[in-house]
């Protein structure tokens, strides 16, 4: 029996953030756990460490709608958010 363990992303939509906030153009980096549920939906999404908090509800948001191939198993992983405007 083979088991679905491969992460394949279907919709990782990039953050959205308020207009007051993205007037600021802010950078940072937010490190993001969560699982990957059987049927490729996300849950149990967490902020692991962030270099501007004002950054976490979107990137929270924008994960928690992020779908993926369906898998065998829940799979629970790290990633980070990277914000840069210049």
């Amino acid at each position: 029996m083979h088991v679905r363990r491969e992460i394949i992303p279907v919709r990782t939509d990039e953050p959205k953030l308020a207009a007051a906030l993205l007037r600021e153009k802010p950078n940072g980096v937010v490190r993001i756990q969560f699982d990957i549920n059987f049927d490729g939906s996300t849950g149990a999404v967490k902020v692991v460490s962030s270099t501007n908090r004002a950054l976490n509800r979107a990137t929270v948001d924008a994960v928690n709608a992020w779908k993926f191939e369906p898998v065998d198993e829940v799979l629970t992983v790290e990633t980070e958010v990277a914000y840069k405007f210049d």
